[in-house]
């Protein structure tokens, strides 16, 4: 219990207390030495969450496909956290055509959801307002947001896809067991 108290003591960690030196003459091992870096300290202390949000946009001929996505990223991001950002996405009112933005699990590994046309047109700033509302009742606070844009011309199309990132940190002084 002192030793986890250690780890999450931020004048601890400014003072050097997780030196490779002063570990190894604690515990006598390298092994748990690298378990306890300070780096492993200070993200336990404040890690970052990111949510994405993806419009891609692929002209083909006379017609245009675009998709719509979110996704969570950082080792932070747990199935607790999601679940709960999942509930209060469920209790929004969509309209007809809108789907219910839900995330799950996609191939990489990253909590993600889609967003239909409807629900981008009618509903994205609701999506968004109960997403950070979420993030904000759990101790995570919203620190900022950028956009960013690409596009890549290929023989077999081009694309333009744009992003916004909501950088989300973990309220000073609570600890979010994960």
């Amino acid at each position: 219990h002192g030793d986890t108290q250690k780890l999450l003591d931020p004048v601890a960690i400014g003072t050097n207390e997780f030196s490779e030196e002063t570990r190894l003459r604690k515990t006598g091992t390298r092994q748990q030495t690298t378990t306890r870096s300070g780096f492993a300290a200070i993200h336990s202390i404040m890690p970052s969450i990111i949510l994405k949000k993806t419009f891609k946009i692929k002209p083909s001929g006379f017609q245009v496909a675009a998709e719509k996505s979110f996704s969570f990223h950082g080792g932070a991001v747990d199935q607790n956290i999601v679940a709960t950002v999942n509930q209060g996405l469920a209790s929004l009112r969509y309209t007809n055509g809108a789907n219910r933005v839900q995330f799950g699990v996609d191939k990489s590994g990253h909590y993600f959801a889609t967003m239909n046309h409807n629900c981008q047109k009618y509903h994205e700033e609701d999506v968004i307002c109960s997403i950070m509302d979420t993030m904000e009742i759990l101790g995570w606070d919203f620190r900022f947001q950028y956009d960013s844009e690409s596009s890549s011309a290929k023989v077999s199309g081009s694309s333009i896809t744009s992003r916004e990132l909501f950088i989300f940190h973990r309220r000073p002084g609570i600890v979010y067991q994960n």
